[in-house]
């Protein structure tokens, strides 16, 4: 058997990982054994992070929405500046529009499928300027040309433009009222 990932003279034992990727042995040693135990945990905390944009968007979402924030402030921003100082005004709207918009998309409806929720905020930006109909074809769209995968913010931005020049002049003056 192989030591690969033991030093010449070392007398302890070698540990083997089958990978995923393409049935291969790799032998690792302890300490090879705990860095990859680290990464994968590590990595793990990462994947976990990535949502939380989504969580704090809905939790905001949920207080505004309810007026929870009217116990203590008459106004939802200044709650939020004096319970989060850290979350600035542009910030927090940016996450409760985020949170809403992951919401329209990933709701079901009919027998339109379900889509892959966006992983990163900056997805849904220009898809909040958009009516709920429109957002999920965008959003579709984007997510096809990648073959079932994450499009870039820019891709969603290009093609959310070019939706919302297709709107009627009297759709875009209601949505521009609105914003």
């Amino acid at each position: 058997a192989s030591t690969q990932g033991a030093t010449k003279g070392e007398d302890h034992p070698v540990s083997e990982l089958t990978t995923n990727a393409a049935t291969a042995h790799v032998m690792l040693a302890p300490s090879e054994l705990s860095d990859l135990a680290e990464l994968r945990r590590l990595e793990s905390v990462i994947d976990d992070s990535l949502d939380s944009w989504l969580s704090l968007g809905r939790a905001l979402l949920e207080i505004y929405r309810r007026g929870l924030y009217k116990h203590s402030h008459s106004d939802f921003t200044d709650y939020v500046r004096s319970r989060w100082p850290d979350i600035g005004k542009s910030y927090a709207w940016r996450l409760i529009s985020a949170a809403d918009v992951v919401d329209d998309l990933t709701s079901p409806i009919g027998d339109v499928p379900v889509l892959p929720a966006p992983r990163a905020e900056y997805q849904t930006r220009p898809l909040g300027a958009l009516p709920k109909a429109q957002r999920r074809e965008v959003w579709a769209a984007a997510v096809a040309e990648k073959g079932g995968g994450q499009p870039s913010g820019s891709r969603v931005a290009e093609l959310a433009a070019k939706a919302r020049k297709a709107l009627g002049p009297e759709r875009k003056l209601a949505l521009q009222q609105k914003e």
